[in-house]
C-alpha cells in the first residue's frame, strides 16, 4: 500500500509495479500549498523577498521544495549569490534540481541527520531561513539557534489527513494488503484513524529509526526501517522481504 500525498505516488507505484508488486493507493495526507496573497501569508513574503540576506535556506521535505522553489520563482526570477541551499533527503534535492536549486543534501532523512552534517556545527550569528509545512518538530530550529544561528521558519503548505469512509476503504482496499510504505510520522498518525483491523499484522516499511519507534508503540509487530524515504530506499527494504 503506497500512502504518499496523491501528487507523489506516480513514481512508487511505477517501481514497485516494474519490481512484479502489486501496488495499491491510498494516500494518507493532503498537502495545500498556503495562500501567498492573503494578509495572513505576508510574513512568508516578506522572507522571500529577503532571501539574499540568508545564509543558508532549508528545505524540510519534498513538499517543501516543489511549492517553496515556486514561491521563489515568483520573487527572484535570478536566484541571490551566495546563498547555501540544502535539502533533506534526496527527493527533496530532487524536486530542488527539477526547478533549478542544487541544493547540497544531507546524509540522513531527517532533522537529526542534518544537524549532525558538517555545514551546521559553526554557525556564529548566520541568518537561516527553514522553509517547512505548518505544525511539525521544532527540533531542528532550536537546536540551530542554540549554535548560534539566527533563524526564521516559514510555512509555506498545511499538511492534513485524508479521510475515508469505510465504504470508500471497501472499494480502494479489497482485501488486506502485505507491506505498507508510510514516509513520515503524520502519515503513520493519519493511518491510524482509520477503520483497518488488519494494519498492525502487516509489514511496515519506514524511513528512520524515530518512526520505527513510534508504530512499535502504537502495536505494529513487524516494522522495517529503509534507508530512507525515497522510492527507492523503500523498495530496497521491501525487497529484503520478498
Amino acid at each position: 500500500m503506497v500512502t504518499r500525498p496523491a501528487h507523489l505516488q506516480q513514481g512508487a507505484i511505477q517501481r514497485l509495479t516494474q519490481a512484479g508488486y502489486e501496488p495499491v493507493s491510498l494516500p494518507l495526507l493532503q498537502i495545500t500549498p498556503i495562500e501567498i496573497d492573503t494578509s495572513a501569508a505576508s510574513s512568508v513574503r516578506s522572507h522571500i523577498l529577503n532571501l539574499d540576506l540568508y545564509s543558508k535556506v532549508i528545505f524540510i521535505s519534498r513538499n517543501a521544495a516543489r511549492i517553496g522553489a515556486d514561491l521563489i520563482d515568483q520573487y527572484w526570477p535570478q536566484l541571490p549569490v551566495g546563498v547555501e541551499w540544502i535539502a533533506i533527503g534526496q527527493g527533496t534535492a530532487d524536486e530542488l534540481s527539477q526547478a533549478g536549486i542544487q541544493a547540497a543534501i544531507n546524509p540522513g532523512i531527517d532533522s537529526e541527520a542534518l544537524l549532525d552534517s558538517s555545514q551546521l556545527q559553526e554557525l556564529g550569528d548566520q541568518r537561516i531561513l527553514l522553509i517547512k509545512g505548518v505544525g511539525g518538530r521544532e527540533l531542528l530550529q532550536q537546536e540551530l539557534e542554540r549554535r548560534g544561528a539566527k533563524v526564521d521558519p516559514i510555512a509555506v503548505y498545511h499538511r492534513s489527513a485524508c479521510v475515508y469512509t469505510d465504504t470508500e476503504l471497501n472499494a480502494q482496499l479489497a482485501e488486506a494488503v502485505d507491506a505498507i510504505l508510510l514516509t513520515s510520522g503524520e502519515a503513520l498518525s493519519a493511518l491510524e484513524q482509520l477503520n483497518l483491523p488488519w494494519r498492525h499484522q502487516c509489514l511496515l516499511i519506514v524511513p528512520s529509526e524515530r518512526i520505527a519507534t513510534q508504530a512499535s508503540e502504537m502495536n505494529y509487530q513487524n516494522v522495517q526501517i529503509a534507508a530512507g524515504a525515497s522510492d527507492s530506499a523503500m523498495l530496497d527494504a521491501l525487497n529484503l522481504h520478498y
